[in-house]
Parts: structure tokens; sequence; C-alpha cells
């Protein structure tokens, strides 16, 4: 069953669109490309072995280049994810996924960092991806 909280949050956020930080647009947007999948088929909280493929094969075309044609590889992420080994990823489990990326990312824009003083990044996961890819310093 659905958390109300979450789903009050959710439609909070949605009214105040036009306020939120990237960040939050950010996360809301996860939230919906996990939605946009999930309520394909079945349990409209849940991804099926093939709701999952589709999303990787369409929304994480970038991050996940090598592994989005491999049904195998697609597979294999899928049964990692799945903790509750009952063949469906449920969001916190998708979650999971996500911060995987996102530090894997992150660790790629430091071995592409340019040498020299700072903290600097180079192109991530997503190098290539118009807006993204891109290095930056702190």
């Amino acid at each position: 069953m659905p958390n109300p909280s979450v789903s009050l949050l959710g439609s909070v956020c949605r009214q105040l669109a036009g306020t939120m930080s990237k960040m939050e647009q950010s996360l809301d947007t996860i939230i919906d490309t996990f939605h946009k999948y999930s309520k394909e088929l079945n349990h409209p909280d849940t991804l099926t072995q093939g709701e999952f493929k589709k999303l990787v094969q369409r929304d994480l075309t970038n991050f996940l280049k090598e592994q989005k044609r491999d049904e195998v590889a697609i597979g294999k992420i899928m049964e990692d994810l799945d903790s509750s080994a009952d063949k469906q990823i449920s969001f916190p489990e998708f979650i999971m996924l996500i911060a995987r990326l996102a530090v894997a990312s992150h660790e790629k824009m430091h071995e592409n960092a340019p040498p020299g003083k700072g903290h600097s990044h180079g192109p991530g996961l997503g190098e290539g991806h118009p807006g993204h890819g891109h290095g930056h310093c702190h």
C-alpha cells in the first residue's frame, strides 16, 4: 500500500515546482521516472523485470551504456537490487541503483579530473549527454 505521507509530499512538491531547487527537481524526476514504468503492468509501486529493462534502456542509456543491451547484465542488476527476492523492484530497492550510479559517476569525475590544485571534476558516467558530463571545480 502506498505511503500517504509520501504521496502528500509528492503532491506538495509538484505544487511548489516553480520554487524547487535543482536538487529537489532531480529527486522529483527520479520518482516520476520510476512511476512512469512501474504503473505499466502489475503493481504501481514495483518494477517487473520487463519494466526495469525498459527503464534502464530508455532512461539510463548514458550511465549504463554497456549493460543496456545485455539482458543477462540487466537481470543481474535487478537480482542484486531485489533484496526482498520477490522478482520485483520496489522504490527503496530502485534508489539503491540511483545511489550506486551517483557514487560511480562521482568517482569517474575524479578519475577524469584535470591535474592541479583544488577539487575539480572531469566528465562522469553521463559523458556526452547534453547538459551532463561536464567538469567543474570547487
